[in-house]
């Protein structure tokens, strides 16, 4: 099975109502379960645990948002919680906490921590530059 590529609406140039159903060929791969493997946009076949701690108001948020199918949240002192997830990659993880950053910080697996590591540090070196 291939790569399965990304669709954006926003390049569709015209479309039209149709009658007929689309049936995608059994041997694409391409399943429900397959798409929920995905932290927002890309699914994938490996499971990589990872373990992010969320506090702050941030906390109180993502306590009530489902991110991926297969998340669990625990409560942890301070009013933060441990979220946990299997994620087909961790370059979607990685941005997701660079967003949430300073609130959101990586405790597994250290792949990942190294990951938003190196962004964080380009992002650095933007203002740096100017």
């Amino acid at each position: 099975m291939g790569d399965i590529p990304l669709r954006f609406l926003c390049r569709i140039i015209s479309a039209s109502l149709s009658s007929a159903q689309y049936v995608l060929p059994e041997e694409s791969g391409f399943s429900d379960d397959y798409v929920l493997t995905a932290w927002h946009v890309i699914p994938g076949h490996e499971k990589i645990p990872v373990k992010v701690h969320i506090s702050g108001q941030l906390a109180d948020t993502f306590r009530n948002v489902q991110w991926h199918p297969a998340q669990q949240v625990e409560e942890c002192g301070e009013g933060g919680i441990i979220l946990r997830a299997e994620v087909p990659g961790l370059y979607e993880v990685a941005r997701w906490v660079l967003s949430g950053a300073p609130h959101i910080k990586v405790i597994a697996p250290e792949e990942l921590r190294e990951i938003v590591r190196e962004f964080a540090q380009e992002i650095m070196k933007q203002f740096k530059e100017g």
